[in-house]
C-alpha cells in the first residue's frame, strides 16, 4: 500500500447555524471556514487606553446604550427583589394587585420571519395577514453575537384593556434577549392610526406594560430594549386610567411603565398640537420613588449574592441612563459607585462563582459572556485596563482549558491466496495528545475567538505483521517517530442567561494536521535473494487520512460527530471505517477522540 500523497479533493468547509450560539474558533483556520470573519465591538477588542474615568461617561451613555437599560425597564432579572413592597409614598401604589392585567397573544405562524442579526446591526420585516408591516432596525454593537431572531405578527391580544379592536402586535424572540444600544420598532398599520391617538404597549412572558415611544420618529416607533412583544392600539392615554393602575409585576416594572405612560401622554398632546407639560417635573415623583424604592434597596443589597450585585449595577446604571437621556444634570456619584461594585465587589465576586462553576461542575459555556459584560460596562463607563479585568482574563482562560486525545487503530490486508498463495496484514495503533488552551486576549487582539495550536508526538504502537508467500521469508517492518498537530476547534455554545440558567455546548469542531509516516518492510527473501527493503506501507495515521481522504478540507482532518457529555470527560467522538480495496484487499480504521475538561 503506497503513501496517499496529495490529499483527495476538499469538501467545502460547513458552516453551522447555532440559533443562539457563540462560535469559539481558532482564527487562521477562518478563511477555510467563513467567508468573513466575525467582528468585536470597538469596546471589547480596542486599543490600550491609559485607566481613566468621569468625563466620557455622559457622552457614551447618550450614544451607547449599556446593558442595564432592559433590566432597568422590564425587571427580568431573576435575582431581582421586587422592592417598594410597603408602598411608600409615591405616585405608583406598589402593593399587591389580585386584578393585575395578564395578556395571551396568538401567533400567526405562517407570517413568522426569521433572521441572523450580527454585531454589524441590520433590520428584519414581518407583514401581518392585514398588510401591516412590522420592522425592527437593530444597531451596530446593539448585540454582542450573531443571533437568529423572529418576529412573529400576532392575531389576536387577549386581555388587553384598551384600543378599538385594531391593536396590531408582534412577538419578537427569543423572549429576554437584551439590547446594549436600543433597537427601534416600526410599525405601518394597514388600518393608519392617527398621531396623538397612538397608545404604545409591550408584554413579557404575560404581563403588560405600556412600551417607551421613539419621541424623534414620525410613524408609529417604540424603544425596544428587550424582547418579547410590542404593539400599538388606538386610543387616547387619558382613558387608560384604570389600566395604568393595574400595571403587575415587580416595583420597577410598575414605576418604570407608569413612566413611560405619562411620556405617551405627552408626546400625544404634542402630536394634536396641545400644550404639554414640564415632562421632567411630572417625571420627577417617579424618579424619587423608583430611587428610594428599587435603586437603593439594590444597591444596599450587592455584596449578598453575584445575581444581587448583577441586579443593582444594571438597575442603577438605567435609571442614571434615562435621567441623562432626559436633560437631567445629575453629579457623577452613581457612575462612580457603580464603578466601585464592578471593580471592588460584584465584579470579583460573580466572575469567582463562575469560575468555580467551572471547575467543579464543568460549566463552561457562561464565563467568557460574564467576562465580557464586565468589561464592556467599565468601557463605557469610560474604565479602560482596569486591574481587576486581569484576573478575570485569567479565569477564562483557565476555565476554557482541554486536552484532546486521538486514538486510532488500522488494519491493511491484501489475500491473493486463491491467485498465487500469497498474504499480508499488517495492523498499527496510534495516538495523539495535545493541550487545548483558549485566549481571552488573542480573541480580543485578533477579532475572534481563539484556541492555541499545539503539537504532540506521535508514534508506532501496538504492530502486527503477518506476510505468506510460496518459496518466501517473510521480513519485518520498521517502527516510526513523528509529530501531529492541533491547528483549533469550533466550540458552538449556547451561553443561556446569567441569572436563569441554561444555555450549555452545542458543538465541536476540531481540526487537526496529522502525519503519513512511510513503514518499511526489510529482511524478506524469496527463493534465497534478499529484496531490498521497501517503503510499501504508511503508519496508523497516513491510513486514517487514506480512508477519509474525501472528509478532509485543504488536507487537515475535521473531526464533528461528538458526543457532548459536560463532564469531566467533556466529549467523545468514536468512528469505525471498512474500506474495501478491490475484491482481495481492505483498509480499516477504528477510532476515539476524547476531549477533557482540564480547568487550570
Amino acid at each position: 500500500m503506497a503513501d496517499p500523497g496529495a490529499p483527495g479533493p476538499a469538501r467545502p468547509p460547513l458552516r453551522p447555524v447555532f440559533p443562539r450560539g457563540t462560535i469559539m474558533a481558532t482564527p487562521h483556520l477562518a478563511a477555510a471556514r467563513r467567508k468573513s470573519p466575525p467582528s468585536v465591538s470597538r469596546e471589547l477588542a480596542g486599543d490600550p487606553a491609559p485607566r481613566s474615568r468621569g468625563t466620557a461617561m455622559r457622552r457614551v451613555l447618550r450614544t451607547s446604550l449599556i446593558v442595564a437599560v432592559a433590566a432597568f425597564a422590564v425587571g427580568l432579572l431573576a435575582g431581582c427583589t421586587p422592592g417598594g413592597g410597603s408602598g411608600g409614598a409615591g405616585p405608583v401604589e406598589l402593593g399587591h394587585y389580585e386584578d393585575a392585567i395578564r395578556v395571551v397573544p396568538t401567533l400567526d405562524e405562517t407570517r413568522a420571519t426569521t433572521g441572523t442579526i450580527g454585531l454589524a446591526g441590520g433590520s428584519i420585516s414581518a407583514t401581518a395577514a392585514d398588510g401591516t408591516v412590522f420592522t425592527l432596525a437593530i444597531p451596530a454593537d446593539s448585540l454582542r453575537q450573531a443571533t437568529r431572531i423572529t418576529m412573529t405578527p400576532v392575531t389576536k391580544l387577549d386581555g388587553l384593556p384598551f384600543g378599538n379592536g385594531t391593536d396590531v402586535t408582534v412577538d419578537l424572540q427569543p423572549s429576554g434577549l437584551l439590547f446594549d444600544v436600543p433597537a427601534t420598532l416600526s410599525i405601518e398599520p394597514a388600518t393608519p392610526i392617527p398621531p396623538g391617538e397612538r397608545i404604545l404597549y409591550g408584554y413579557s412572558e404575560d404581563r403588560l406594560t405600556f412600551a417607551e415611544p421613539a419621541l424623534e420618529a414620525s410613524g408609529v416607533a417604540i424603544v425596544v430594549t428587550h424582547f418579547s412583544g410590542y404593539g400599538a392600539a388606538k386610543g387616547f392615554m387619558g382613558d387608560v386610567d384604570e389600566a395604568r393602575r393595574r400595571i403587575g409585576g415587580t416595583a420597577e416594572e410598575r414605576i418604570t411603565s407608569e413612566m413611560r405612560a405619562v411620556m405617551q401622554a405627552e408626546h400625544q398632546a404634542a402630536q394634536r398640537g396641545e400644550p404639554g407639560g414640564n415632562l421632567n417635573a411630572l417625571l420627577d415623583p417617579y424618579f424619587e420613588q423608583l430611587d428610594r424604592e428599587v435603586i437603593q434597596p439594590r444597591l444596599a443589597a450587592a455584596g449578598q449574592s453575584c445575581a444581587a450585585g448583577r441586579a443593582a449595577i444594571l438597575t442603577a446604571l438605567g435609571y442614571a441612563r434615562q435621567r441623562d437621556l432626559l436633560g437631567y444634570e445629575d453629579p457623577p456619584g452613581t457612575f462612580n459607585e457603580v464603578i466601585e461594585l464592578i471593580e471592588n465587589t460584584v465584579g470579583p465576586k460573580c466572575m469567582d462563582e463562575e469560575y468555580q462553576m467551572c471547575v467543579d461542575e464543568h460549566i463552561v459555556h457562561r464565563i467568557a459572556r460574564a467576562y465580557l459584560g464586565f468589561d464592556r460596562q467599565l468601557a463605557l463607563l469610560g474604565i479602560e485596563n482596569s486591574p481587576v479585568l486581569e484576573k478575570m482574563k485569567k479565569q477564562v482562560d483557565g476555565c476554557l482549558h482541554f486536552d484532546l486525545e486521538f486514538k486510532v487503530d488500522t488494519r491493511f490486508e491484501l489475500d491473493t491466496r486463491s491467485l498465487n498463495g500469497s498474504y499480508l496484514s499488517f495492523a498499527e495503533s496510534s495516538e495523539l495528545s495535545t493541550e487545548v488552551a483558549f485566549s481571552i486576549d488573542r480573541s480580543l487582539s485578533t477579532n475572534t475567538s481563539y484556541f492555541e495550536p499545539s503539537s504532540g508526538p506521535m508514534e508506532s504502537l501496538k504492530q502486527v505483521y503477518r506476510q505468506k508467500a510460496p518459496g518466501c521469508v517473510p521480513g519485518t517492518v520498521s517502527s516510526w517517530t513523528d509529530t501531529g498537530h492541533f491547528l483549533g476547534m469550533d466550540l458552538g455554545i449556547d451561553s443561556g442567561d446569567l441569572d436563569k440558567g441554561g444555555g450549555g455546548a452545542t458543538s465541536i469542531r476540531v481540526w487537526l494536521e496529522l502525519p503519513s509516516p512511510p513503514v518499511t518492510i526489510s529482511g524478506m527473501s524469496c527463493g534465497g535473494v534478499a529484496a531490498p527493503p521497501a517503503a510499501d506501507l504508511v503508519g496508523a495515521p497516513g491510513a486514517y487520512l487514506v480512508n477519509h481522504r474525501d472528509d478532509l478540507v485543504d488536507g487537515k482532518v475535521v473531526i464533528e460527530d461528538w458526543e457532548i457529555h459536560n463532564s469531566e470527560v467533556f466529549a467523545t467522538a468514536k468512528w469505525s471505517f471498512f474500506n474495501g480495496l478491490g475484491p482481495m484487499g481492505s483498509l480499516e480504521d477504528v477510532g476515539t477522540a476524547t476531549l477533557r475538561h482540564t480547568p487550570r
